[in-house]
């Protein structure tokens, strides 16, 4: 899995430069199942080789496990298509997290420039140059970031905005 021009093996992490992050890839097994949840709704999925999920976890404290962040699982990937489908002229994205999302708006020919609102700087220090080395067509779409609350950011972007929310606070 390409990490910027670092190559990852999967289950080895990355940690991010202020040490607060942490990116890894996890394996789960062909023939393990998934657990999804969408409100009361529970299922789990299986699958017929490894799927390698990329997460992005929060380094919370020392005695706590890693808080994920961000994943690309199969779910984060279905549940993300019919916001994309809807991102046309200017769009604000808020949330980088892996940039898989923004990744998929800045690639929609009706798109024509981004707005990107993440709350953590050292995620966009970190994760955006990355994004834009691996998918060069973000750069060319991203017009602002701000670094700050996203839903504070809505309205504030002129008339016919597409607002898309890449983000799960206490899901």
């Amino acid at each position: 899995v390409k990490f910027g021009s670092v190559f990852v093996a999967a289950n080895e992490a990355v940690l991010s430069p202020c040490g607060k992050f942490m990116y890894i890839v996890k394996t789960l097994p062909r023939g393990e199942h998934l657990t999804l949840a969408m409100g009361r709704d529970r299922g789990e999925v299986y699958f017929t080789g490894d799927v390698h999920v990329p997460v992005l976890s929060e380094l919370v404290g020392a005695a706590s496990a890693p808080q994920v962040w961000m994943s690309i699982t199969p779910f984060e990937v279905f549940t993300q298509r019919p916001g994309i489908r809807k991102a046309t002229g200017k769009v604000m994205v808020g949330g980088l997290g892996l940039g898989w999302f923004l990744n998929k708006v800045a690639a929609r020919e009706a798109v024509d420039e981004i707005v990107l609102v993440e709350r953590k700087k050292s995620i966009v220090d970190w994760i955006l140059p990355r994004v834009k080395e691996v998918w060069p067509h973000v750069a060319g779409k991203l017009k602002e970031v701000i670094v700050g609350d996203a839903i504070e950011q809505i309205g504030k972007h002129g008339d016919g905005t597409t607002y898309l929310l890449d983000i799960w606070d206490k899901y």
